[in-house]
């Protein structure tokens, strides 16, 4: 709900976007990225899989935390890192998006490069295809992972889950 209302206040009241332009249907069978600052939203992004790659999206932040350091850079480059590492972990190599067009050189700093043939507009943006393909981690998911591991509520593999007995946390927490 925290990432929704987020998504809301940017995409339906500062960029004025169809309600059906935003919450596509896709919700709820992806992944979705929180920050928090001071226990508060401030930024989200949400994660798609398709057969060998996965889809960073819907990456925003809100207006008031866009300038600032937050973590190691801002809310928007921890999220966005946050986002690939996440994906690489998930033993996902390649990686796809769209980027606007403004935005290319922010989405080229985590190794995907514009697609051939792949500029288009969506609603009067004009967006690029960007893919990259990384080495995944020593610690990406496997079948060598482990059972237990395999079960644990997404995102916390290195921690026990509610099958044994704790509660995991959901949000990542940012430095002001």
């Amino acid at each position: 709900m925290k990432a929704m209302a987020v998504r809301a206040a940017v995409y339906l009241g500062e960029a004025g976007r169809a309600y059906g332009h935003e919450f596509d249907g896709n919700d709820h069978h992806a992944t979705h990225l929180l920050a928090t600052i001071d226990g508060e939203p401030v930024g989200c992004c949400r994660i798609r899989y398709f057969g060998t790659f996965a889809k960073p999206e819907r990456l925003t932040v809100l207006p008031s935390y866009r300038r600032g350091r937050y973590g190691r850079r801002g809310v928007a480059y921890e999220l966005a890192q946050s986002a690939f590492d996440f994906c690489h972990r998930k033993g996902y190599r390649t990686v796809y998006g769209h980027a606007v067009e403004d935005l290319v050189g922010f989405w080229a700093r985590f190794g995907t490069e514009p697609m051939p043939d792949g500029e288009f507009e969506v609603e009067g943006y004009k967006l690029v295809a960007m893919a990259g393909n990384a080495e995944l981690p020593a610690d990406a998911l496997g079948l060598h992972s482990g059972h237990l591991v395999l079960i644990r509520p997404e995102g916390a593999w290195d921690r026990p889950g509610p099958l044994e007995g704790e509660t995991p946390a959901s949000t990542v927490e940012l430095a002001a």
